[in-house]
Parts: structure tokens; sequence; C-alpha cells
């Protein structure tokens, strides 16, 4: 067979944004010189993805910028981009960035005057990257055949012969689906639309979606992404949690007389593990203990309530005989998140910020999310923590409340490797009788039987 050879100099010449993942869900960025639309809803965050563009060409890849603004002053958006972590200020002052204010457009004769002063400002600074926010009320005073003339005429002939790599922003009313009048997503290269996902009494939802990229092959189209404090916008690609390597010979002691044994000598390093049971079946003690013991290894710990307060936690800790302070000195994290403001990638980048991507990670109690957010979120929000975990070698723990004679219909079971399952006998006016017992066990040799859990003194002792 006759080897088919590709000319690198043939392949086109990408524009990386400089945008954390979204250049990874692109295969490098934009094509150089192509004229990108990006539509979104009010407050989806059109201006901070076509800034991080910006200031990512200038400061990374030595690309100098021009921002067209028709709405805000020049003064508000370097204030506003300060907060984002972008100093376009100083950006200016090396004459690396131009920012141009632009006058309303009443009539569609001052566009030879915007244009002619877009063109001046981009050669007076050389630039490699354009953004005109927005195209809206441009738009608004053409005909359809107007649209399509300015943006094949003027703007893509502009980028394609200067090859600049040019964002072209356009507002889109909650509920419309098209853009102007349609036509303008057939003349550009690439369409970027950015959504918010609101439902009552759930976190909302963004999600940018990349309808179309000539020259590039796309496989998922839609993700979400956050727009963070000091960071700026930031997409999610999906995790493939397949690609991971489990040594099932790297074991993490849990610290509980009886367990360590059960377990078959520990929990295996990376995976992920399910605590069932009903109240007061002793979940949130094990995992006091299991953090408390793990950290005084010298094991990186961040245990997460949800709902229940820090200061319940740590008053539970030391009526368990442990140092609050030393266990604190010694890297144990404890934070609270309300359940109804649960979402994984704000819990991921908590983790990022304050570097625990090792260890153990413990969330206690799940079921609060449930309740508070519905199945389908649950769901969503424990598979996207499992496999983050999972692709950065973390052992996580989640607790849920639940009857485990109901084991067969607790979801996560699919999700999760290994599974304790917690129980509590009510005698009548006689001791508490509390049992654990392993229902699932990934690449473990563990003890399948039942087993009786004591809380001597507040800590757990499995016999």
């Amino acid at each position: 067979m006759k080897m088919i050879t590709i000319n690198q100099e043939e392949l086109p010449d990408r524009c990386p944004t400089g945008i954390p993942g979204f250049d990874e869900i692109t295969n490098g960025g934009f094509i150089r010189g192509s004229l990108i639309l990006l539509a979104g809803n009010p407050g989806t965050g059109k201006t901070s993805f076509s800034a991080k563009f910006l200031y990512e060409g200038i400061t990374r890849y030595n690309e100098p910028g021009v921002y067209v603004c028709f709405a805000e002053s020049k003064e508000k958006f370097f204030r506003y981009m300060n907060k984002l972590g972008m100093n376009f200020k100083s950006l200016d002052e090396l004459g690396m960035f131009k920012f141009l204010q632009m006058p309303t457009v009443v009539d569609s004769k001052m566009m030879g005057e915007i244009v002619t002063e877009i063109l001046g400002a981009v050669d007076l600074i050389k630039a490699k990257r354009l953004v005109i926010d927005s195209i809206t009320p441009i738009i608004q005073l053409e005909s359809p055949i107007g649209v399509r003339s300015m943006l094949h005429n003027a703007l893509m002939n502009f980028s394609h012969t200067k090859n600049l790599t040019t964002i072209l922003i356009a507002d889109l009313p909650f509920g419309e689906k098209k853009v102007g009048y349609g036509v303008e997503e057939f003349i550009v290269d690439s369409v970027i639309l950015l959504r918010l996902d609101y439902r009552s009494g759930r976190p909302t939802k963004r999600y940018i979606e990349v309808v179309k990229m000539r020259g590039v092959n796309l496989s998922t189209v839609i993700y979400e992404y956050s727009i963070l404090p000091n960071k700026g916008f930031k997409v999610y690609p999906p995790l493939n949690p397949g690609e991971v390597k489990i040594d099932p010979k790297r074991r993490l002691s849990t610290g509980i007389e009886g367990l360590d044994n059960i377990l078959g000598g520990g929990i295996v390093r990376g995976l992920s593990n399910l605590i069932v049971g009903p109240p007061g079946s002793g979940k949130t003690m094990i995992c006091l203990s299991i953090a408390a013991e793990v950290t005084l290894r010298g094991e990186s710990v961040l245990f997460i309530s949800i709902d229940r307060p820090v200061s319940q936690l740590e008053f539970a800790l030391s009526s368990m005989g442990y140092d609050v302070v030393a266990l604190k000195e010694k890297g144990l994290r404890i934070m609270t998140v309300p359940s109804q403001k649960v979402s994984p990638y704000n819990i991921i980048e908590d983790l990022y910020r304050m570097q625990k991507l090792e260890g153990y990670v413990i969330l206690d109690d799940v079921c609060s999310i449930r309740r508070s957010l519905g199945e389908d979120v649950f769901m969503h929000i424990v598979e996207e923590l499992v496999n983050f975990f999972k692709v950065n070698g973390i052992t996580s723990i989640f607790c849920l409340t639940e009857n485990p004679t109901r084991w067969k219909d607790i979801p996560l079971s699919v999700i999760m490797d290994n599974i304790l399952i917690l129980d509590v006998n009510i005698a009548n006016e006689g001791p508490l009788k509390r049992s654990l017992r392993v229902l699932k066990a990934g690449m473990n040799n563990v003890d399948f039987r039942g087993h009786e859990l004591y809380l001597l003194t507040g800590r757990p002792v499995i016999k």
C-alpha cells in the first residue's frame, strides 16, 4: 500500500486562544486569520471570553490586540478585567493593546468611518487579534443583504488579508435561537454559542457550544465552563478516567481498627468509595476518623461537608479525642458547601486553589445534594467529581444517607469502585447495634461478611 504523506505547510496555521480548556477541545484554537462569531445570552461571559483571547495573545504569544467596544468605557473595561486577573492597563501603556470606544451607531453611513478607525488602530500596533463588541446594533441597521455584504466584503476580507484573527460578539436574547437575520453564521468561519441554564433551586450552569469551525474536526461540541475570579474564562473538557492506571498494591490505611483487614490491607489509592447507611449508623464518624488518621500519617485530606457547619465537625473530632488545631497544622482542611450551590467545577477549582490534588477528598453527606437539586443533577455532580478525582489520582469517599435494604436502588452503585453498607438495629430498650459489610469491591480482595461496628469513646472499631 502506498503511504500518504501530509505536507505540514498545507495544514492551517492555528491561533491558540490561551483560554484554559478551549484550545484542547478545538485541537489548537482558532484558524489564524479567521472570522469568529461569538454569540450568547446576556451575562454568559462573551466579553470575558474575548478579553481572555486578547490578553493571552499578548502576554503568552506576543500578539498585539485591539478591542472595539460600542457599549462601555475604557476605564470600566479595565476595572472589570482586572478583577479577572487581566491587567490591560499595563498592556495599553506598553503599546501592545488598543481599546477603541465607539459611539452608538445610528446610521449605517457611519460604518465607513468606524472601519477606517479600526484599520488605523490595527496598523498602529501591528495587531494580530481583534475583537468587536458588539455587532448587534450594526446588524439592526442593515438589511439581510447588507449584513452579508458587510461581513463578507469588509470584515472577512479584512481579516484574511491582514491575517487577523477576529471575534465578532453578538447579543442573543433569551429564547432566541438565531443571531440577527440568521445569515451571519453562514458567512463567518467559526460560530461559538454561550448559554446559561437557569433552573429554579439549582446552580446556574454555563455551556459553550462550538457550532461551527471550518478546517477543524470536532467530536463533542458542548462543554461546561466557568468565569473565575483572578482567572477569567475556563472551559472544562470531558475527562477520560478509562485511561487512568490504578495499582492495587498502592493502598491507603484508614487507621480504623479492623477496617483495613476487611478491605484487604486498606483502600486502593485513586479509587472512589461510597459509604451508605441510615441516620445514626456511624457514616460521619468513620469519615472523620479516616480524615484524622490519614492526616496524622502525613497525607493530604480535604473534608467537604454539605450543609453541616464546620464548627460541628470540629467539635465531633474533639469529642473523639483528636487535637483539631494539630490536624489543621498538618494539613487537614474542612469546608462546608450549601447543597443548593454545589457545583462539581466549584469544588474542582477549590482543589486547584488549595493545591490539594493528591491524597483524600471526603464528601459528607451527598444526600443533601439529591434532596435539594434532584436526582439528575445529583448524578451529574457526583459522576463529574468521581471522574475528576480518578484522573488526578485522588482517593475519594462519598457518604450517602440511605436505607441499606434499598441498596439495589442506589444509582451511585454503578459509578463507585467500592461500597460499604452500614446499618443500625434499634432494639426495644436495648443498646444500638451497628454493623458494616462490603457490598462492592474494585481491585480488592475483601471480606464480604457482616461485621459489628462499635463507637468506642466516639471512635469507630470494627470486629
